[in-house]
């Protein structure tokens, strides 16, 4: 593993450990807005920085397990239920409280394959 990787693999796990106490009182929804946009950037640029750091290193290859293929399948079927819901925008960002639509369960397996890699 390169330096850089467990440079920002030390760095995931200080985001994780920060998060549970991530609070802004002045935003709408305090608790979860956050702690998901700040989980979302930093697996956003852990990401692209595991993935640009393992694609110049060496060829990158890419197998899939049955968990990957499942994980792949299940936000297929996401996007396929997004696409004819009967509120698209909220099915792709989730409601005002909860924030849970297809963008946040894209992030969390964006977040899968890049520590599977």
């Amino acid at each position: 593993m390169s330096r850089l990787i467990q440079i920002f693999t030390h760095f995931f796990y200080v985001v994780l450990f920060i998060l549970p106490f991530i609070y802004f009182p002045k935003v709408f929804n305090s608790y979860e807005l956050p702690k998901l946009i700040f989980l979302g950037i930093s697996i956003l640029v852990l990401g692209t920085v595991v993935l640009i750091t393992e694609v110049g290193i060496k060829n990158l290859r890419i197998r899939l397990n049955r968990i990957d293929i499942l994980v792949v399948v299940f936000l297929l079927i996401l996007l396929a239920s997004d696409i004819f819901g009967v509120s698209i925008k909220n099915s792709f960002l989730g409601s005002a409280y909860r924030l849970q639509g297809f963008l946040t369960y894209l992030i969390f397996g964006y977040g899968y394959m890049i520590v599977r890699i």
